[in-house]
């Protein structure tokens, strides 16, 4: 794999150009944030923000016209500002999974948040500069969450939203902390509505017997939601049929897929999955580009799928999309665009969750980012940056 250093001639900014054309697996990994190029951010204090981390801003990277194959940037390709916005030690360890869904005409906006132990799911809205819980229908400490029948605690580490307009939420689970044991790797579906403090499962698609074995504590970390009508419009291909995806084929599905990623091989799966008889279709597997996938989102505006790796590949994040190019190899499959690392301010932290405002939060051309801290570092556990509104690659 050759590595090619560029430099952009409107910023002065470098860059690394992977000149490769296939998505890589957990064996070439993306060159660390720290190697080739010094980063051109500088760690600031911030005394009128306490805890705050303050990077110097960044231009964002200009990939420049004819260059081919996966990007990786040296730097968080945007202003490295990062602040905290969650009260201190209002969750404890194990916040895993964010999802940030926009404001709605009559709604505000909502930081959704699980954690995997104790499992629950937090509700947030913005007061003041720090998201807190919703002190109405038993979300003030947080819903805990059980299966089906009741009972368990599943060992929730990721979740996704489908519709804004619905009333549903999809939480990933590698087992179940009352047995934790044996290996329960599923997806669980939960409803919204009620004013107690707990969440009993609709539905759960049991995966495990189609994934790889792993150890207990190391399967599925990760999920988004992506609808049907973005697929369709990009010619996602579909594995199990080896043809064009076409929801008509799966009644009883809703309105999209959804993607699992694996904390052990970095690999990711795409389901559908049946409401109605509680079966599943496994239509995707395909490679992150790194080693370990801990958490997904999916950017509704570009279409660009994101996986995080944690502290252990401090904190980098590939993006993927379909290749609508209907002449290539991987024409309708996934395919890695770029690696990024995050600010500098938090690349030694445990980060396991993130998500991100749409384009019509934009300002100044930035958009809110978040991350949720997996051991609530100085006793906080969510902080958020800002992204550019456009790609990156």
């Amino acid at each position: 794999m050759e590595i090619i250093e560029v430099m952009n001639s409107k910023s002065g900014l470098a860059f690394l150009i992977l000149a490769q054309l296939a998505c890589g697996s957990g064996g070439d990994q993306p060159a660390s944030p720290d190697s080739a190029i010094p980063s051109p951010d500088a760690e600031l204090p911030r005394p009128d923000l306490p805890g705050a981390l303050l990077d110097a801003p960044a231009t964002p990277v200009d990939t420049g016209p004819g260059v081919d194959g996966p990007l990786t940037f040296a730097a968080w390709p945007t202003e490295a500002t990062v602040t905290i916005v969650s009260a201190k030690n209002a969750f404890g360890a194990n916040m895993s999974g964010l999802v940030y869904e926009p404001a709605g005409t009559t709604a505000p906006a909502i930081l959704w948040a699980v954690q995997n132990e104790p499992s629950k799911l937090y509700r947030l809205t913005l007061n003041g500069s720090t998201f807190t819980q919703v002190t109405s229908e038993g979300w003030v400490t947080g819903k805990l969450l059980h299966y089906p029948d009741g009972t368990g605690s599943p060992d929730s580490e990721g979740l996704t939203r489908t519709d804004w307009s619905s009333n549903e939420v999809y939480v990933v689970a590698e087992r179940d902390n009352d047995a934790n044991q044996i290996s329960r790797q599923s997806i669980l579906r939960f409803e919204l509505t009620g004013t107690k403090g707990v969440l009993v499962a609709t539905h759960e698609w049991q995966l495990t017997d189609d994934l790889p074995a792993a150890d207990v504590n190391c399967g599925l970390e990760g999920i988004a939601w992506i609808p049907d009508s973005h697929l369709v419009a990009r010619g996602f291909f579909d594995e199990s049929t080896q043809a064009a995806y076409l929801p008509a084929l799966y009644p009883d599905h809703g309105s999209g897929i959804f993607l699992v990623g694996h904390d052990t091989t970095g690999m990711l799966y795409g389901y559908v999955l049946d409401h109605s008889t509680g079966k599943f279709t496994r239509i995707a597997t395909f490679a992150s580009g790194q080693q370990r996938s801990v958490d997904l989102t999916f950017d509704r505006d570009t279409g660009t799928l994101w996986s995080l790796c944690d502290s252990k590949c401090n904190g980098r994040m590939t993006l993927l999309d379909i290749d609508g190019d209907a002449t290539s190899a991987t024409a309708g499959r996934f395919i890695l665009r770029a690696t990024v690392p995050p600010p500098k301010a938090l690349s030694n932290m445990n980060n396991e969750g993130i998500s991100m405002g749409p384009f019509a939060e934009c300002a100044g051309e930035r958009r809110p980012f978040f991350w949720a801290d997996d051991e609530e570092s100085n006793g906080f556990a969510i902080r958020k940056g800002s992204i550019t509104c456009g790609r990156l690659y």
